[in-house]
């Protein structure tokens, strides 16, 4: 529950109090998500 709360609020955060655009929060996630499914199995 700790990771969904993380995963819900930070966004909410970053976007409402420091004002940062949507679009490249959401772009970054997108990027950050791909990379961890290329690299998955070098991390282990």
């Amino acid at each position: 529950a700790r990771k969904q709360i993380f995963l819900t609020f930070a966004p909410w955060t970053l976007v409402t109090v420091y004002g940062a655009n949507p679009a490249v929060m959401a772009s970054l996630m997108l990027t950050a998500s791909f990379l961890g499914v290329v690299f998955r199995q070098a991390f282990g």
